[in-house]
């Protein structure tokens, strides 16, 4: 017999009470074992806000199994959720198309390992989050620094344009003398060629 590791997502009605959803966990476990299935994992990702409408619920409850099955099991449990009025939608994956005993047994033990290293680190805080806590702390500090250190800069920066116009006023006067100089110059040329034209 050839088993396969199968991934199949469910999508509820967000309706449903928990003691319906337990009800449904159940029946597809029961599916799954009565034609010979392992279940690997059950993850309920619970209630979700969907991209789009489907069947008018803006919402829905999602749940994930991964489980070992042949062919004809998977294609009973599709039958069943096909049917079942609960199930707005569902997808079924094939992940290993010669999934072994052994195979399953690495899976598990991978889970299993996984599982431990999450409780350990959510049962204690590491010394290396508390070490991240007090550089955060230092770092707000330092940016606290740092703003006052902006501000001053900003503080010059802001005098410099008061000094500008000293600057800028000294050259609008040499350019205005030159243009002076310039209309002489034009007007006294003029004034020559005048002379020169007889009456």
């Amino acid at each position: 017999m050839i088993f396969r590791r199968y991934e199949s997502l469910i999508l509820l009605s967000a309706s449903l009470v928990s003691e319906q959803v337990e009800a449904f966990k159940s029946k597809v476990d029961s599916i799954l074992t009565a034609g010979g299935g392992q279940v690997i994992r059950i993850e309920e990702w619970g209630r979700k806000r969907l991209a789009y409408p489907v069947r008018k619920d803006i919402y829905g409850y999602y749940i994930l199994y991964d489980y070992r099955a042949r062919p004809e099991l998977a294609d009973e449990l599709e039958r069943n959720l096909s049917i079942d009025e609960q199930v707005t939608k569902y997808l079924t994956l094939v992940l290993d198309k010669n999934f072994t005993e052994s195979a399953l047994e690495a899976v598990k033990e991978a889970l299993a390992n996984e599982a431990s290293r999450h409780d350990k680190e959510q049962a204690q805080p590491s010394d290396a989050q508390q070490t991240d806590a007090d550089s955060d702390s230092d770092a707000a500090d330092d940016d606290r620094d740092d703003s006052f250190a902006d501000d001053d800069d900003e503080y010059s920066s802001a005098m410099e344009p008061l000094n500008a116009p000293d600057d800028q006023s000294s050259q609008d006067q040499s350019s205005e003398e030159q243009s002076s100089e310039e209309q002489s110059s034009e007007e006294q040329s003029s004034d020559d060629r005048s002379s020169d034209e007889p009456n």
